[in-house]
């Protein structure tokens, strides 16, 4: 049923079908209810009208010989009443009252002289003039027979029956119902394929482009308005071709000049920091004061620039690299080991450096090396972007997975350098790439590590107040931590 439901949700000749018909259903709906009122009040008017007449005419007849009747000098009586009765299908019953409250004569009893108790039928039959009155299931008239100088003899009442009516107003209502029900399905059938000749080209159409291998026969689709969109498709598709091909061999090429700067520059940068690292241990001779401040600024320069020439080269590692060395580990241990190696340099900015482990977990699942290179990257950068304060790391369970956040109160991001932050080669703003460097490769690597590991990352930040990293790593399902326990630090 819901498959039926999403195929209907997610079709246009579906959609098409039902709204043309749901609108004509409404039509033939509000129609059909017009022809049923009027074809039923009419018939009910004709209905009272008819019987009324039939009651005056047949009420004056039965009164004449109803005497004679009465005295036993009128045999034929009983007859004449089933003859009343067979020429009118509704008549139910025949009743003849006498003025003084008794009933004489009863169609289904024959002659018979009993008191009526009923005062609501009892006040018609006193009066003088024909009377009508729907009651229940019947129609109700009461002539009354006159004598001699206007005397009130007798009343005749006549009981008519509804049920025929009944039957044949439910008769039209089903045949109606049921005309109506035809054409909606017969309408459907017609608007159903009428669609198809509209969509069943732009199905094949979207059909094409899903194909891995796009391709687009003009040809097919004729010369009407989806075949002059198919032509154009087709030659938008073969431009994208091209652009992509011409952007491929960009890439490739951007890719190439990367690598081969990159491996230029490492062996230079490699020899010159060499160079330094030697002078300055004096074996080449005492070194001067100012020359030794000299060579340590050379020597912090070397290392930011081979700093960037890596970042180039992991980068490209991790483009390329389709599998990670995953097992499960201890996510506490690996947190406690990094944090011990980045506290220095935290204190020598005067900041704290601590982690906060919420929840038992049992152990992650992934590559330890590519997790700690994630948590070195996000602390590199906390510490490198906050002055005052510090930086706090919680790790806690959500579901099957675990969840870090990496917290500083540095400088933050406001929301639009937040959304291109794990952007490659981009970095929150100029003005903070001048002031602190970097290639804005690290974020960028860290979400291709973390998404390789089926998680995910993202930020939460505000400008002057700091930053708050989020990601999350599966945990192995085989079973608790057995390792120490390294709950805060």
């Amino acid at each position: 049923m819901m498959g039926w439901f999403s195929r209907v949700k997610n079709s246009i000749r579906w959609k098409i079908s039902i709204f043309i018909t749901v609108f004509f259903l409404f039509l033939f709906l509000l129609s059909g209810t017009v022809v049923y009122v009027f074809f039923t009040r009419n018939l009910e008017k004709v209905f009272y009208e008819t019987n009324l007449s039939f009651s005056r005419i047949s009420g004056e007849e039965i009164g004449r010989i109803f005497e004679e009747y009465f005295s036993g000098g009128f045999p034929y009586f009983e007859e004449r009443v089933n003859l009343l009765k067979k020429m009118n299908p509704h008549l139910e019953k025949i009743q003849i009252f006498s003025t003084n409250g008794y009933i004489l004569y009863d169609s289904h009893l024959g002659k018979i002289k009993k008191e009526y108790k009923e005062e609501e039928v009892m006040e018609r039959i006193k009066k003088v003039s024909v009377t009508r009155v729907k009651k229940g299931n019947y129609f109700e008239v009461v002539v009354p027979i006159m004598g001699i100088w206007g005397r009130h003899l007798y009343s005749v009442r006549f009981l008519y029956s509804f049920e025929k009516i009944k039957r044949i107003k439910r008769k039209l209502g089903w045949g109606i119902f049921l005309g109506i029900l035809l054409a909606g399905l017969t309408i459907f059938y017609v608007s159903y394929f009428a669609s198809k000749m509209i969509t069943g080209p732009v199905e094949r159409l979207s059909s094409s482009l899903m194909k891995k291998e796009v391709k687009i026969n003009p040809e097919e689709y004729g010369e009407d308005e989806i075949g002059k969109f198919a032509r154009f498709l087709s030659l938008t598709l073969e431009n994208l071709k091209n652009a992509l091909r011409e952007l491929e061999e960009a890439n490739r090429a951007k890719d190439r000049i990367l690598e081969n700067v990159s491996h230029e520059l490492k062996t230079p940068l490699t020899a010159a920091k060499g160079y330094v690292e030697y002078i300055l241990t004096g074996k080449m001779g005492k070194v001067d004061r100012k020359i030794e401040e000299a060579l340590k600024v050379v020597k912090r320069n070397l290392d930011r620039l081979e700093g960037r020439v890596h970042e180039l080269l992991r980068a490209r590692e991790e483009e390329y690299k389709k599998e990670y060395e995953k097992r499960n580990f201890s996510l506490k241990l690996l947190v406690r080991e990094v944090v011990e190696e980045m506290k220095k340099r935290a204190e020598e900015k005067g900041l704290y450096l601590r982690y906060l482990i919420l929840d038992e977990l049992p152990p992650v699942y992934g590559d330890r090396e590519k997790i700690r290179e994630v948590f070195e990257n996000l602390l590199d950068n906390a510490i490198k972007f906050t002055d005052n304060g510090g930086v706090e790391i919680k790790v806690e369970r959500e579901g099957n997975m675990a969840r870090i956040s990496v917290k500083d109160t540095g400088i933050g991001m406001d929301e639009e350098e937040a959304k291109r932050v794990f952007d490659k080669f981009t970095q929150a703003s100029p003005e903070i790439s001048r002031r602190f460097g970097g290639v804005g490769l690290g974020l960028s690597i860290v979400k291709s590590i973390i998404e390789a590991h089926g998680g995910r990352i993202w930020v939460e930040s505000r400008k002057n107040e700091g930053s708050t990293f989020y990601f999350t790593i599966p945990l192995y399902a085989g079973g608790e931590d057995e390792e120490e326990d390294y709950g805060r630090g």
